[in-house]
């Protein structure tokens, strides 16, 4: 286990959001909180899946080269809602992990997604 440095960007059509956190690397997990979310991080060679969770909401979501995988949305006080990432391009290095996505809720184009993560240890 080490812990990291982490910056991560993420772009929606409605958001620019950039953090500098602490996390911690465990195998083939990153773990963070990012704005009062918890996130982990499941890193594989070709594939990446984030859970996103708080008190209100759990978000589960896989990325894979050129597919449409459907993940979860389990709203507290509203239930679960079908949710899918149509990954356009994924890139995964040592240190860099860059997302390329459209992402459906509830059948919904919510537009191209842009998710950019880069960490260190220290």
């Amino acid at each position: 286990m080490s812990k990291l440095n982490i910056k991560t960007k993420l772009k929606t059509k409605e958001n620019n959001l950039k953090y500098n956190l602490k996390g911690i690397k465990n195998n083939n997990k990153i773990s963070f909180v990012e704005n009062n979310i918890k996130v982990n991080m499941y890193i594989e060679k070709d594939s990446i899946k984030i859970i996103r969770k708080t008190e209100e909401y759990e978000m589960e979501l896989c990325f894979k080269q050129s597919l449409t995988i459907t993940g979860k949305y389990d709203i507290k006080n509203i239930g679960i809602l079908e949710i899918k990432t149509d990954t356009k391009k994924l890139i995964i290095e040592e240190g860099k992990i860059y997302i390329e996505y459209i992402l459906y809720v509830n059948k919904e184009n919510l537009g191209l997604n842009t998710y950019e993560i880069e960490y260190e240890a220290i």
